[in-house]
C-alpha cells in the first residue's frame, strides 16, 4: 500500500511537470495541441474535396478524415510521446522515489487526456455544424480508443527500453513507422481494396482501430474485415511484451534496503573493462554513518550513484529501505524552463512533503531573492548549488548521500549549510565520500574501503582509515 501511494504521488508530480514542460505556462502551448490535428484534417479535406465529389462515407469530408486521423493519433501520438519517456527524464531517476515506470505512466495519462480532449473539441465542432443528425455509437468509439491506447502503450514500453540500448533499432523503427499513416485507412476505406490485398492491409492492427472508431460515427458502415478479437489479441499481447521487456530491463528494480547482492559494475574505457565493484555482497545497517574510502579513480562517486539508483549495475542488485537522498547538492535534474519554486514543488510532490512548507523553507534557506521565482535556466552555477542544497536540507531522509560537498556558497553561507547539515544528522545517517580523513572521522561511525573492485566493511571508522592508508602506501 505504501508503494502504491508513493507511486501515485510521484506520477502526480511528474504529470504536473510534464504539463509545464510540454505546454508551458501560456495558453499557446495548449492551442498548438489543437491546431496540429485541425491543420491536418483541413488540408486533407481541401485536397480530396478538389478531386472527389463525395467522401467514402457519409456526406462530410471533414468528419470522414477527422475520424480517421484522430483514431490514428490515439496510437501514433501515444507512441511518439512515450517512446522517449525514460530517456527524457533520466536525470530524475537520481531521485530514489522515482522509478522509470512512473515516467511512462505520467506521460500515458497526459497523452490520453490530451488526445481525448482534442478529439472531443474537433469532432464535436464538426458534428455540431453538420446539417444532418449524427447517431453516435459510444461503445464502439470508446472500445477503439481503449485498444489504440493499450496497443500504443505496449509498443512504447518496448521502445523506451530498446531505444536506450540499441540506437540502430530506433532508426529502423522510425523508418518502418513512417508509412503507417498511408496504410492505416486514414483517408480511404479498407473495404474498397480488392480481396487479396485487403487481407494484407488488415494485418495492420491500426486499420482495425480506425475502422472500429469510424463505425461509432457511421451506423451504416459495414466495416468489412473488422475483427475486434484480432485487435484485442494484438493489443494485449503487445502490452504484455512491453511490460516484460520493461521489467527485464531492471530499470524498475525492486528497492527494499541498502544491501548489495552479488553486485558488479564495470567502467569501460577504450573497450577495456575495469571493475568498480565485483561480486560484492554487503549490508549497510541503519543507525551508522558510513565513510567510503578508496584511491582516486577507484569509483567512489560511481558507487554513491549506484546506491542512489542513478545508474544501474551490470550484474546483481542493490536493495534499499528507508528514504535515501540524491547526492547532496545535486542539481542535474532541475528543469531549466521551470522556476526554482516550481522545481521545489515538484520534488515535494514526489516525496509527499507539504509543497508550501518546503517552498517556503528553500526560499528562505537558499537566499535567492526574486530569482527563486525565475527559471532555473537563468541561474548561475552558484545559485543552482544553493537551491539544490536547500532542497536537500528541506526533505527529511534516513540516509544522506554526500560526495565531498557538505556546504556550498561563500563562507557565511557555508557555515549556515554546515549547521543545518549537522542538525539533520542527529536523526539521519550519512554515506559519505571524502578525500579528507578528518571529515570522515567527524561524520562517520564505520567505513567501507573500495580497492580493486572489492568492498571491505569495517565496523570502526578508524580501522577503515588504517586499511585505506595501507592501500595508499602500496603500489
Amino acid at each position: 500500500m505504501s508503494y502504491l501511494s508513493t507511486h501515485i504521488r510521484v506520477v502526480g508530480a511528474l504529470l504536473v511537470r510534464e504539463m509545464a514542460t510540454r505546454f508551458g505556462s501560456k495558453p499557446g502551448g495548449y492551442v498548438w495541441a489543437l491546431l496540429d490535428p485541425v491543420a491536418h484534417i483541413l488540408l486533407m479535406t481541401i485536397i480530396f474535396r478538389a478531386i472527389a465529389r463525395a467522401p467514402a462515407l457519409g456526406t462530410s469530408f471533414a468528419l470522414f478524415f477527422a475520424t480517421g486521423y484522430i483514431a490514428f493519433q490515439f496510437y501514433q501520438a501515444m507512441t511518439s510521446y512515450l517512446n522517449s519517456a525514460v530517456r527524457a527524464n533520466k536525470t530524475l531517476l537520481s531521485y530514489p522515489n522515482v522509478a522509470p515506470i512512473d515516467t511512462i505512466v505520467a506521460r500515458f495519462v497526459l497523452q490520453v487526456c490530451t488526445t481525448s480532449l482534442v478529439a472531443f473539441i474537433v469532432l464535436g465542432a464538426i458534428v455540431a455544424t453538420m446539417r444532418v443528425d449524427t447517431d453516435l455509437h459510444w461503445p464502439a468509439i470508446l472500445e477503439a480508443i481503449a485498444m489504440a491506447c493499450i496497443f500504443g502503450l505496449g509498443v512504447a514500453m518496448t521502445n523506451a527500453v530498446l531505444f536506450l540500448r540499441y540506437p540502430l533499432y530506433e532508426q529502423v523503427f522510425s523508418i518502418v513507422n513512417r508509412p503507417l499513416f498511408l496504410i492505416s485507412g486514414v483517408f480511404f476505406l479498407t473495404d474498397s481494396i480488392p480481396a487479396p490485398y485487403r487481407d494484407l492491409v488488415l494485418i495492420n492492427p491500426i486499420v482495425h482501430i480506425v475502422m472500429g472508431f469510424r463505425k461509432g460515427f457511421y451506423p451504416e458502415y459495414r466495416a468489412i474485415g473488422l475483427d475486434m478479437n484480432y485487435l484485442y489479441g494484438i493489443a494485449f499481447l503487445t502490452l504484455f511484451a512491453g511490460m516484460l521487456v520493461f521489467t527485464l530491463s531492471r530499470k524498475n528494480a525492486e528497492k527494499r534496503m541498502i544491501r548489495f547482492e552479488q553486485a558488479t559494475k564495470y567502467a569501460r574505457t577504450k573497450g577495456i573493462k575495469k571493475p568498480i565493484i565485483e561480486d560484492v555482497s554487503l549490508t549497510l545497517n541503519r543507525g551508522k554513518s558510513v565513510g567510503l574510502l578508496g584511491r582516486n579513480g577507484a569509483g567512489k562517486s560511481t558507487l554513491l550513484r549506484l546506491i542512489a539508483g542513478a545508474i544501474k549495475l551490470d550484474e546483481g542488485r542493490i536493495l534499499r529501505s528507508g528514504k535515501i537522498s540524491w547526492p547532496l547538492g545535486f542539481a542535474g535534474s532541475f528543469q531549466g524552463s521551470m522556476t526554482g519554486e516550481q522545481n521545489v514543488r515538484f520534488v515535494a510532490r514526489i516525496y509527499g512533503v507539504d509543497t508550501e512548507e518546503l517552498a517556503a523553507y528553500v526560499e528562505d534557506f537558499a537566499e535567492l531573492g526574486p530569482f527563486f521565482k525565475a527559471p532555473v535556466g537563468t541561474y548561475s552555477s552558484g545559485m543552482k548549488a544553493r537551491l539544490a542544497f536547500g532542497l536537500s536540507m528541506g526533505v527529511n531522509f534516513d540516509y544522506y548521500l554526500v560526495d565531498e560537498i557538505t556546504a556550498v556558497g561563500d563562507s557565511n553561507f557555508k557555515k549556515k549549510c554546515q549547521a543545518v547539515f549537522e542538525t539533520k544528522l542527529q536523526d539521519s545517517d550519512v554515506i559519505m565520500v571524502s578525500h579528507s580523513t578528518g571529515t570522515i572521522r567527524t561524520y562517520c561511525d564505520c567505513g567501507v574501503v573500495l580497492e580493486k573492485g572489492r568492498l571491505t566493511y569495517y565496523d570502526d571508522v578508524e580501522d577503515a582509515i588504517r586499511a585505506h592508508d595501507i592501500n595508499m602506501k602500496e603500489n
